[in-house]
C-alpha cells in the first residue's frame, strides 16, 4: 500500500509538470502571438504544423521501442509487443519529473511482464549510452566548432567514464568501505555495477551495430521534425546545421541535470538559431514548436499509457 501511495504521488507530480509545461508553452505561443515582429503565427504553428511533427516523432518512439524489445529479447525474456510499448511509453510520462522516475516506472511494468527489474535498468543504461553517441554524432555533422560542442562532448564522456569506471572498479571500492556500509551512493553503485554487468550480453559487433543503427534513424527523424518546423517559419538555413542543431540543443538541456531539459533546451535552440542570424522571436517559436512535438507530446504518450496500464493490470502490477 506504502508503495501503491508513492506511485500515485509521482504520477501526481508528473500530471502536475505536463499541467505547467501546457500553461508555460501556450502562453509562450500567447506573447509570440501579439509580436509584431515574427512572420509567422504561433498558433498557426500549432495547428498546421505540429500535427505532422508528432506523427513524426511518434515513428521515432517505436523505432527506439523496437530497439529495446530487441535488446530484451536478446537478454532472454519475452514480452507482448502491445504490452511492452505501453510499458515503453510510460516512462515518458515522467520525464519532467526528478529522480529518473520513468525509468522506475518502467522497472514497475515490465517487471509485472516477467522481466527483472535488473535487466530492465540495464537495457535502460544501455540504451541511454547509445543514444548519447548518436546525439553526439548528429550534433557534430554541422556544429563541431561550436562553443556548445566541447562542453556537450565532455557531459557524454564524462557519463560514459563514470559507468566503465563503476563497471571496472565498483566492487574493489565497495569491499573497501570508501563508501560506507549502507549509505544510498553505496546502493546505487551496486545497483548500477549491476545494470551495466548485464550490458554484457549486448556488447558484441551485430547488437551494437543495429543499436546504433537504429538510434540513427529515430533521432534522425526528430531532426527531421525540426527542419520541418523550421520550414514552416521560413528558415532556411544549411541543411547539415537543422539537422545538427536540435541534437546539439538537447545534449546541453540534458547536461543542465534539469528534469526533461526544460528551459536550458529551449535557451540553447534560440541561441544556436540566434547566432546562425534567426530573429529571436522566430528562434523562440521554433524552440516552443519542437518542445511541444517533443518533450510535450511525449508526456502526454507516457500518461495516457500509464492510465491503459493501470486501468488493465488494476492493482496486480509490481511495485518498486
Amino acid at each position: 500500500m506504502k508503495n501503491q501511495n508513492q506511485f500515485r504521488r509521482k504520477l501526481g507530480f508528473a500530471a502536475f509538470s505536463l499541467l505547467f509545461l501546457t500553461v508555460l508553452y501556450f502562453f509562450g505561443f500567447m506573447w509570440l502571438e501579439f509580436d509584431s515582429n515574427h512572420k509567422a503565427s504561433g498558433f498557426a504553428l500549432l495547428g498546421q504544423t505540429l500535427p505532422l511533427a508528432a506523427v513524426i516523432i511518434f515513428i521515432s518512439f517505436l523505432l527506439r521501442y523496437a530497439r529495446w524489445h530487441g535488446l530484451i529479447n536478446k537478454a532472454g525474456y519475452s514480452v507482448r509487443i502491445s504490452e511492452g510499448l505501453l510499458a515503453y511509453l510510460a516512462g515518458f510520462a515522467f520525464t519532467a519529473s526528478p529522480g529518473k522516475a520513468g525509468e522506475l516506472v518502467r522497472c514497475r511494468y515490465f517487471s509485472a511482464f516477467g522481466v527483472p527489474v535488473r535487466t530492465t535498468f540495464a537495457a535502460f543504461l544501455y540504451e541511454r549510452s547509445m543514444d548519447l553517441l548518436v546525439v553526439l554524432a548528429l550534433s557534430a555533422l554541422a556544429l563541431w566548432a561550436s562553443s556548445l560542442f566541447i562542453p556537450a562532448a565532455a557531459f557524454v564522456l564524462l557519463v560514459l567514464g563514470i559507468l566503465i569506471a563503476i563497471a571496472r572498479w565498483g566492487h574493489w571500492i565497495e569491499k573497501r568501505g570508501i563508501l560506507g556500509q549502507e549509505s544510498i551512493i553505496l546502493s546505487a553503485s551496486r545497483f548500477i555495477r549491476g545494470g551495466v554487468d548485464d550490458c554484457r550480453v549486448w556488447l558484441n559487433p551485430s547488437d551494437l551495430l543495429v543499436s546504433a543503427a537504429m538510434g540513427i534513424m529515430a533521432w534522425s527523424l526528430v531532426c527531421a521534425a525540426f527542419i520541418w518546423v523550421l520550414s514552416f517559419l521560413g528558415i532556411m538555413l544549411p541543411l547539415s546545421l537543422s539537422f545538427s542543431l536540435y541534437p546539439m540543443a538537447m545534449l546541453a538541456g540534458a547536461a543542465s541535470m534539469i528534469p526533461g531539459g526544460i528551459g536550458t533546451t529551449e535557451a540553447a535552440i534560440v541561441l544556436l538559431l540566434s547566432s546562425a542570424g534567426v530573429s529571436i522571436e522566430q528562434a523562440a517559436l521554433a524552440a516552443l514548436g519542437i518542445r511541444v512535438a517533443t518533450l510535450w507530446f511525449a508526456m502526454v504518450c507516457g500518461l495516457v499509457s500509464v492510465f491503459i496500464l493501470e486501468l488493465r493490470n488494476g492493482k496486480t502490477t509490481t511495485s518498486i
